[in-house]
This record gives C-alpha cells, sequence and structure tokens, in this order.
C-alpha cells in the first residue's frame, strides 16, 4: 500500500501526493503527519519527533505552507496522529519512504520549539543536531494506536 492510499484509508486524503507531508481529516479535524523515525530525540519527559524546521517557511513549497497550518491546527487542540515513516537514506537532501507502519499509529502530544543553541540530550544523532541547529519544532510521541481505532 503507498503512503497516499494508507492517508485515504484513514480518512485524511492528502491535497497533493508528492508535496504533502500530511492531511486533515474532515470528519473530526484530526491531523495526521508523517514523521522520519530516525528525526527524534528522547530524554526523560519523552521522545520527540521533528515536526517543522525553519527551512520549510518557504511559501514557494505548497508542503511547507501546509504543515504550518498542521501545525497550527495542532496548537489550537486538534487531535494529532504521527504516521512513522523509514528513510532509504537518512542523508539524502530529498528523503524518500522505504518503509512505513501501516498498521500502529502514534497519538501526537505537546509541542516544543527550540531555538539555536537548543541543548540536545547527548544521545541524540549528530544529523539531528545538523539539521536542526537553527531551531525546529517538535511533538511529543505518545502511545501506539492500531489503525483500527483511529478510522
Amino acid at each position: 500500500m503507498s503512503i497516499t492510499s494508507f492517508f485515504t484509508e484513514l480518512g485524511a486524503p492528502v491535497r497533493n501526493q508528492r508535496t504533502s507531508w500530511g492531511a486533515r481529516r474532515p470528519r473530526d479535524g484530526a491531523i495526521f503527519l508523517r514523521v522520519w523515525q530516525d528525526l527524534k530525540f528522547v530524554r526523560e519527559d519523552g521522545t520527540w519527533m521533528l515536526v517543522h524546521e525553519p527551512w520549510m517557511n518557504d511559501k514557494r513549497i505548497q508542503g511547507h505552507e501546509e504543515r504550518r497550518g498542521h501545525i497550527a491546527a495542532i496548537r489550537g487542540g486538534a487531535p494529532c496522529y504521527l504516521v512513522m515513516c523509514v528513510a532509504d537514506d537518512i542523508h539524502a537532501k530529498q528523503r524518500r519512504i522505504r518503509e512505513f507502519n501501516d498498521t500502529q499509529v502514534f497519538a501526537g502530544g505537546d509541542l516544543l520549539d527550540t531555538g539555536p543553541g537548543f541543548a540536545y540530550p547527548l544521545t541524540s544523532a549528530p544529523h539531528v543536531r545538523r539539521l536542526t541547529q537553527a531551531g525546529a519544532t517538535w511533538i511529543r510521541l505518545g502511545a501506539r494506536t492500531p489503525v483500527s481505532e483511529v478510522r
């Protein structure tokens, strides 16, 4: 199954299969976001997944504007679920999905905005620190939820 088909099955079809990194489900306003399994950091208050970087503020690219809208909806109280994706090459400039979890999604929790100089835990991957040195927005990874319960 393609990730585009997966979002459709969740009731949240993507606007554009090439540029959309998430979608909002019309019936209840739930936001579904793609996240990369490796773009995270872990500390005592949980696991935090990357959802936005400053370079995504380029309004010329539809996916960037759409992601900012999704984050604004989450800040406004919309429920959020994360679709965990694994990259073919974590160092590629433009990532491709090797695989994604199509049986479970993760609840999205609080958002955390980090600025330049944020002190990432030493266990964080070097590429995570390098990618987000100018700041980023993260979402707390919540409980695994079977897709059958989210549909």
